[in-house]
């Protein structure tokens, strides 16, 4: 009897000592040979490559974490590597540090040796699962691409393109193919072009203004973008002529300001009669003026009848008026802010 007890004993503690090893290894296995595969975000790649251009390729493994990542370009049986990059381990029973990551691969076909047509990306990605021997799970994408490596040709279709300083021009124009973006470059300002006014979608509207402060010298040139990215360029014939604003001058003096402005005026009698003020006390109650646009509009729903006239000996204001502002503190004896402001917009005729 006692032997046979002693035996249980033995078996139980056998088979206690079985479960204390077997569990722990079982629950790693469960882990480290898990089956799910990496992902590989496609969506925001491109289905063009242009001459130069960047590819952004997102991947990401929420368990084992992330392994390797390649990814090549195949194009006529001719194969190239674009990327190949390993990532970290934190350890052999841990995985890798790294579960989701985005990188940038540039691209030039040209440099590669390939010419312009469909080629095919291809990306495999593994993760640090212990499957296929220790290899990991493995995603395998590819996208089909086409290689453009040619800028769209621009060809004018508008004739007359003589512009006033400080005035507007019309331009249409057709690409040879589709593009994300199309117009007028005029010095450093773009005007974009604008399709559906004609049959054919390629050929765009695009109405350009030379500014007031732009000069006759100012470069103006047609510019268009296709998909791939290629920038092409298209000359314009054009005529610019200078034009000469007018411009006025007004004297803002105290006594004006005193009217106008019955709080600086009281605050200004209030500090004169305390004693004795320095300049620096009497310029805080007087305004700063500051170079701006003003740009004056009717409310929705205004009427109004018959002309705007302008008060007896009231000066006229005129597209584009650089009017200069001088403003004169009586009780110092001197101008104390000059500020100048093109006037954008006038009700003049």
């Amino acid at each position: 009897m006692k032997k046979e007890k002693k035996r249980h004993t033995q078996l139980w503690l056998i088979l206690i000592g079985c479960l204390i090893i077997l569990v722990p290894v079982a629950l790693i296995l469960i882990v480290r040979l898990e089956g799910e595969a990496p992902v590989v975000d496609t969506d925001r790649l491109s289905s063009y490559l242009g001459r130069s251009q960047e590819l952004t390729i997102s991947v990401s493994d929420a368990k084992s974490g992330l392994r390797n990542l390649w990814v090549g370009i195949l194009k006529d049986g001719k194969e190239s590597v674009l990327h190949d990059e390993s990532f970290p381990s934190r350890g052999f029973l841990k995985g890798g540090s790294l579960h989701e990551t985005s990188v940038t691969i540039p691209v030039a076909p040209k440099d590669l040796g390939y010419s312009d047509g469909k080629a095919t990306l291809r990306m495999v990605v593994r993760d640090y699962s212990w499957r296929d021997w220790w290899k990991g799970n493995r995603t395998y994408a590819e996208k089909e691409v086409l290689i453009d490596t040619r800028p769209p040709a621009i060809e004018v279709l508008s004739r007359a393109h003589n512009v006033n300083q400080g005035g507007a021009g019309l331009a249409i124009f057709r690409t040879s193919e589709d593009c994300t973006q199309s117009g007028v470059q005029v010095g450093d300002r773009f005007y974009p072009g604008h399709p559906g006014f004609f049959n054919d979608a390629r050929v765009y509207v695009a109405f350009f203004a030379l500014g007031y402060d732009q000069g006759t010298d100012t470069a103006i040139h047609l510019k268009a973008t296709d998909l791939a990215g290629n920038e092409g360029q298209g000359g314009l014939n054009y005529h610019l002529r200078r034009k000469v604003f007018r411009k006025d001058r007004i004297n803002i003096t105290d006594d004006f300001l005193a009217g106008k402005l019955p709080d600086s005026s009281n605050s200004r009698r209030s500090s004169s009669s305390s004693g004795p003020t320095s300049s620096r006390s009497t310029d805080s109650v007087v305004p700063e003026l500051r170079p701006e646009t003003r740009t004056f509009r009717f409310s929705r729903g205004s009427r109004f009848f018959g002309a705007i006239s302008h008060p007896p000996g009231s000066m006229r204001c005129f597209f584009s008026n650089l009017t200069s502002f001088a403003l004169v503190c009586a009780c110092l004896g001197r101008k104390v802010a000059n500020s100048s402001a093109p006037l954008r917009y006038s009700n003049s005729p």
